[in-house]
């Protein structure tokens, strides 16, 4: 993982200050400042990973929009446990950022990590989860599963991209050169 990692935390309203607790047991501090309120920052292997615990997927969604996250978890413990249907947070999260019809808003699945509860219905969560293409799901975060799970989601070399150019004489030549200024233009 990168040396500071930025970790989009969704968490229901009723477990917040429990998540919160989790993290300060595992060794996180609050960051100073008045914008830091709902940061928490935990060191691990040399990996600064400061977690941004939000309640609410619309929120969540609008976070995305505006700040880069090297993962997201979901944490969908207890979010319903009072209720006779469960609403599954990971799932409707998951719905919400996959079939989003603004680009701005989709995230990839790759990156999002679900914390669920063990009992019951850990298996159909798991697999409705598994079904969406989330990348993983761990059961007790803190205790170092969550991030061992994003450090093998991480990849630090993601391959080599190559350009391909064709000839075709000084008008190929111009036309490429047109092509790569456009791509780097783009790019930046």
């Amino acid at each position: 993982m990168k040396p500071v990692s930025d970790i989009l935390y969704v968490v229901s309203d009723e477990a917040k200050n429990r998540v919160r607790k989790e993290m300060e047991g595992a060794g996180g501090q609050r960051p100073r400042g008045a914008r830091s309120k709902d940061w928490v920052v935990i060191p691990w292997k040399g990996v600064t990973c400061r977690f941004h615990l939000i309640s609410g997927i619309d929120e969540a969604l609008a976070q995305l929009v505006e700040h880069y996250y090297s993962f997201v978890v979901v944490d969908d413990r207890a979010a319903s446990a009072r209720k006779k249907t469960p609403t599954w947070l990971a799932i409707t999260f998951m719905e919400r950022v996959h079939y989003s019809a603004d680009p701005d808003r989709r995230y990839p699945l790759s990156r999002i990590i679900a914390v669920l509860e063990k009992g019951k219905d850990l298996a159909d969560r798991s697999f409705a989860l598994g079904r969406m293409r989330i990348a993983g799901f761990v059961a007790e975060p803190f205790s170092g599963a969550l991030f061992e799970q994003m450090d093998d989601l991480y990849d630090p070399d993601p391959g080599k991209t190559a350009i391909c150019l064709s000839g075709g004489g000084v008008e190929g030549f111009l036309f490429e050169l047109g092509v790569l200024k456009a791509i780097n233009a783009h790019l930046q």
